[in-house]
């Protein structure tokens, strides 16, 4: 074998190894992309969900809905609870959902 032959060899060897890398970099960055998706999903279902047990209490006139940039961030927060026994046990509730870029 000569000096060019191994070379070759060599050449093939690492290039091989920078396809696989480049392969497992790529299933990473999809799986990522798929666990953003999926996250992204349920902080649709989580605000959904507020807002309808939101829109069935009667105490839901105290909350706030502010936006806290332009990245579609929602937060909310709700003033003192009022103490009767059908409130729940919080004196405060406040709940930031904010998007996944």
């Amino acid at each position: 074998m000569d000096l060019s032959e191994a070379a070759f060899i060599i050449m093939m060897s690492a290039t091989k190894d920078m396809d696989d890398d480049v392969k497992l970099i790529m299933a990473e960055i999809k799986a990522m992309t798929a666990a953003k998706a999926e996250l992204r999903e349920r902080i649709k279902d989580l605000n959904e969900w507020i807002v309808d047990e939101m829109t069935r209490h009667e105490s839901s006139q105290n909350i706030r809905n502010e936006t806290i940039d332009s990245n579609h961030n929602m937060a909310c927060s709700a003033a003192q609870a009022d103490r009767s026994p059908k409130s729940s046990s919080r004196s405060r509730m406040v709940c930031r959902i904010t998007s996944i870029a």
